[in-house]
């Protein structure tokens, strides 16, 4: 899907409608919304729906959806993203085609909905998208639901680090201010990276590193990895909340580089946040999880707490 209209266009809309959004402001409703739903007390289970709906919900309210549609539009997108493991069955695929169905209708309505200059983010994607030459409204409709379904796996991802992180790692006064929070999220990030993996294929047949592959190959590109580097990271395989910023190879880089990065840091350090606030019942050191299966994102399967 590379190229100038598939990719380059597109990406360049998005990002110069990101631009301008407030990260503290975004994190401020992040955590308003996270704080409604927080879960109950040693809710293994709710946990784990929190960690999934929180981000969605919160960048569907970028979006423009009013708040009694949020909770709809997250359930939508988690029966959504389920189809995309491995192990996915047949009744997970037609929910999965259904809720798709439904996303793609709701999401048509908005944009319809949307009128320009009226300072929503929607707008300022058309507008962007206008400026840029990106004029094929379906694919435009198609990439807000995809930011929504990516921001269900790979923010999720990242708040369940974040809590992982949390429960033997740092305890809550150091995080008493948004920046100490801001980049103890940041760093997480970077140690455990929420996307682990991604895929390139080959255009044409070409040389790299001395290793020749044909076009249609497939390669993985390891962007744990990437994070781990220590010509870019010193020291980087401790998590140091108090590091430098640097780059998160997560969200890719260069053209690949995704553009919601700011916003996704912006939304799970609200949501954790609002955690924090709370006064979570489950002591620390008490969190029990393992991983769900998938070929790309590192995402904590919470369980009963000890």
């Amino acid at each position: 899907n590379d190229g100038a209209l598939r990719h380059d266009v597109p990406k360049q809309a998005l990002r110069a409608a990101f631009a301008p959004i407030d990260a503290d402001a975004s994190r401020e409703r992040a955590a308003q919304l996270a704080g409604r739903r927080l879960p109950a007390p040693h809710d293994a289970d709710a946990l784990n729906a929190w960690c999934m709906t929180v981000p969605v919900c919160a960048v569907a309210d970028l979006l423009g959806f009013d708040d009694t549609q949020l909770d709809d539009i997250a359930a939508l997108v988690v029966d959504f993203v389920a189809a995309l493991s491995p192990l996915s069955d047949d009744a997970a695929l037609a929910r999965a085609s259904e809720a798709a169905r439904q996303l793609l209708d709701r999401m048509t309505e908005r944009v319809a909905r949307t009128r320009a200059h009226d300072g929503s983010w929607v707008a300022a994607i058309q507008q962007a998208a206008g400026a840029a030459g990106w004029h094929a409204s379906g694919a435009l409709v198609a990439n807000l639901v995809g930011l929504l379904s990516q921001t269900c796996e790979a923010t999720a991802a990242w708040l369940g680090n974040v809590l992982v992180a949390w429960d033997g790692a740092v305890t809550e006064s150091a995080l008493a201010e948004p920046a100490a929070l801001d980049a103890f999220v940041a760093e997480v990030g970077r140690f455990d990276s929420p996307v682990q993996n991604t895929r390139r294929f080959v255009a044409s047949r070409t040389t790299i590193e001395g290793v020749t592959v044909d076009a249609g190959a497939a390669i993985l590109v390891v962007l744990a990895a990437a994070n781990r580097d220590p010509a870019v990271h010193r020291d980087p395989n401790r998590l140091l909340p108090g590091r430098a910023p640097g780059p998160n190879f997560g969200f890719g880089t260069g053209p690949h580089g995704c553009p919601g990065e700011r916003i996704a840091r912006a939304v799970t350090a609200g949501a954790f946040g609002a955690w924090l606030r709370a006064g979570s019942d489950v002591p620390r050191d008490k969190l029990v999880w393992d991983y769900r299966a998938s070929t790309n994102v590192r995402m904590p399967k919470f369980g009963a707490a000890r």
